[in-house]
């Protein structure tokens, strides 16, 4: 570029017009990163990223009417890709009572004319009720996350006590047990550790909080196996009751 001001016309004109496209149409974000040498513009560069759970236009509507009400809607002065957007935050149902709204508030030609209809048909929907299928979805994506978070609670807890089941019974073991087991832990657990954690122990041996962290874990794949960190569902179901 021969100066600031025509790299700011090409890329007014040209460079930002074409990555709006491509972003609000395909599948990626284009993101330009100019190189400068002083104020002059010397080279540029264009990173792209592929949208994560990305929808081809229409692909989210399946159905005859959803099809026409996301048509009424570009008829009354909005886009495609925001129609679509509503239709999936609101539901059909809702969407269609609020283009009802919107085209009864346009038809009103004794009132000021209604400049930005998405903005009017999203203040609009904000009022409306979700509709069943929405509200139900919404409903069924809550209990979900309300599930999920009880697993992790209750894997936290059956951890935690494997953990300490682990330590207790090493602690009612023999001395002879104990022996053995405390020279396995050193063998295949401290001996591949860092040299902090071999001068800590011996500075302190299993007193000191992290290394009978490091036993505990030990001791619950002894005492439990491999795969003790990892309940299947049936288990924890056992272990809540």
């Amino acid at each position: 570029m021969d100066s600031s001001v025509e790299f700011k016309s090409f890329n007014r004109d040209y460079v930002k017009k074409a990555i709006n496209k491509i972003n609000s149409k395909t599948a990626i974000n284009v993101e330009l990163i100019t190189h400068k040498a002083g104020p002059k513009v010397m080279d540029l560069q264009f990173r792209a990223t592929r949208k994560k759970n990305y929808k081809p236009p229409l692909e989210n509507i399946n159905s005859e009417s959803g099809l026409k009400e996301i048509g009424r809607a570009i008829s009354l002065g909005i886009t495609q890709r925001q129609a679509e957007l509503l239709f999936d935050e609101h539901g059909e149902n809702t969407l269609s009572k609020g283009l009802d709204s919107l085209e009864d508030r346009i038809a009103n030609k004794g009132l000021k004319l209604v400049e930005k209809p998405k903005r009017y048909l999203e203040k609009v929907l904000e009022n409306q009720p979700f509709d069943a299928q929405t509200g139900a979805l919404i409903d069924a994506q809550k209990e979900q996350a309300h599930e999920k978070q009880k697993r992790i609670e209750l894997l936290e807890q059956y951890r935690a006590n494997r953990l300490q089941t682990g330590w207790e019974l090493f602690e009612e073991s023999n001395d002879s047990d104990k022996k053995f087991l405390v020279e396995q832990f050193e063998l295949q657990i401290l001996s591949k550790g860092p040299e902090s954690t071999k001068r800590l122990y011996e500075q302190k041996g299993l007193q000191a909080t992290s290394l009978r962290s490091l036993m505990k874990t030990y001791l619950a794949e002894h005492y439990f196996g491999a795969g003790w960190k990892t309940p299947n569902d049936d288990v924890l179901f056992r272990f809540a009751l």
